[in-house]
């Protein structure tokens, strides 16, 4: 199967973005480094079979003309993780709250309700 690719380029975004950690609620900087190429196709025809695929390109089906800004943009939502966590942050808050005394939220409203059930 001879495949014609139409144009490759390189994309390189290097930048940050603000994220809140899951655990802590705190708003931490969270950087973004991608480096890889595009191979420009003309259609979904030409596109490889998804086992011939590699982490170093994607592929892109470019009707023209071609959306640089979407092209950015799901490349970085696409780098951002799952599950926000700040570096060095505890894996869960819950321990933090143990360890200072304070009750969760929702501990205080059970408290708050079996004291006004029994009043």
């Amino acid at each position: 199967m001879a495949r014609t690719r139409a144009a490759w380029g390189r994309r390189i975004i290097e930048g940050f973005v603000f994220l809140t950690c899951q655990s802590s609620f705190e708003a931490f900087r969270h950087e973004v480094r991608i480096d890889d190429r595009l191979v420009l196709v003309g259609s979904e025809a030409e596109l490889p079979p998804i086992e011939e695929e590699s982490d170093g390109e994607d592929f892109v089906v470019a009707d023209p003309p071609i959306e640089v800004r979407a092209l950015v943009e799901e490349a970085v939502m696409l780098s951002l993780p799952m599950v926000p966590r700040k570096p060095g942050a505890e894996p869960d808050a819950r321990a933090q709250r143990e360890g200072s005394g304070k009750p969760g939220p929702f501990e205080a409203l059970a408290r708050l309700r079996q004291k006004n059930a029994k009043q």
